[in-house]
């Protein structure tokens, strides 16, 4: 549905997109996955037409001229960054007032009915400004499903929510994604919620897209590793380095944890090197990589 090719966004020099190739299919739940900075919301804005590509492509069902473009994002919701609501009105009036300026037919209530889907339609009289943050985010969504649009852009839904926002948030999303096809694409820096929800995943690091690929895919490749807590990281990596030949190493000095992805490695033979070299060892076990270290070893 959504192809971009070798897509570049530069500033004053800076490259805040570098050479993005993704593909997003109809009917998904993408996770765009990245660190602050790492250009998700510019990667969103060049999706939405809100700024231009310096270089690269955007192909929207295998339109990439202008009145192409045009047209198909009539058919595409984002909110990028925060949903805009007047505070003053309240959510009914709030849909109204987005419904009227989108040329939007009052003939089925959409204003009602999507208000309803977002588990807002009992706050009467109540001004949006008075409203909780996840009631804000979930007024946004409501705003942006009005056009039932077959793609929706979410940038950082989830930024700041209590647990039963996010808890709300994360059952909308599967709720549009289930009972009315539409595709969404969740930029995020928290990967434990993502993981929750998206069905795919394009990961992105300073500017490049670094990989993307299937929630089957994640949890084939995600392979256990041996996690050690040491007393010195740096002279036991180069140990294990050096007398074990391990070469795959996440060295985490903050928590004092090396985390070794080599696979066919004896975990006792691990214990012993350590040993032998007056390394004082604190934990060693195996485990399962999680999104967040997927995400830590493709980056590193």
């Amino acid at each position: 549905m959504i192809e971009t090719i070798e897509l570049v966004k530069e500033y004053n020099g800076n490259k805040a997109v570098n050479g993005a190739s993704v593909r997003i299919e109809n009917g998904n739940i993408y996770g765009l996955i990245g660190k602050n900075g790492a250009g998700k919301t510019t990667f969103i804005r060049m999706i939405a037409g809100l700024i231009f590509p310096t270089s690269g492509k955007i192909i929207i069902n295998g339109r990439n001229d202008e009145a192409g473009l045009s047209e198909h994002r009539k058919s595409m919701s984002f909110i990028v960054e925060t949903p805009y609501y007047e505070p003053s009105l309240t959510a009914y009036e709030n849909m109204e007032l987005q419904r009227i300026g989108r040329g939007i037919s009052s003939k089925t209530n959409p204003s009602r009915k999507w208000l309803e889907f977002a588990g807002l339609a009992d706050t009467g009289n109540k001004k949006t400004g008075n409203f909780s943050l996840g009631m804000r985010q979930r007024l946004g969504i409501a705003m942006a499903m009005l056009s039932e649009p077959e793609v929706l852009f979410l940038d950082e839904p989830i930024n700041g929510l209590d647990p039963m926002g996010i808890v709300q948030m994360r059952k909308l999303i599967n709720d549009m994604n289930k009972e009315y096809k539409t595709t969404v694409v969740i930029s995020s820096h928290i990967l434990s919620e993502l993981y929750q929800v998206a069905t795919d995943y394009i990961l992105i690091d300073n500017g490049y897209i670094i990989d993307q690929f299937s929630k089957k895919n994640l949890d084939e490749n995600c392979k256990s590793y041996i996690e050690v807590c040491v007393d010195d990281v740096v002279r036991s990596a180069e140990i294990l380095k050096s007398k074990l030949g391990c070469l795959n190493l996440n060295i985490e000095k903050e928590n004092r944890n090396i985390k070794i992805y080599d696979e066919n490695i004896d975990i006792s033979a691990i214990a012993s090197q350590l040993v032998k070299n007056d390394i004082l060892l604190y934990k060693l076990n195996e485990t399962n990589m999680s999104l967040e270290d997927f995400f830590i070893s493709k980056v590193n």
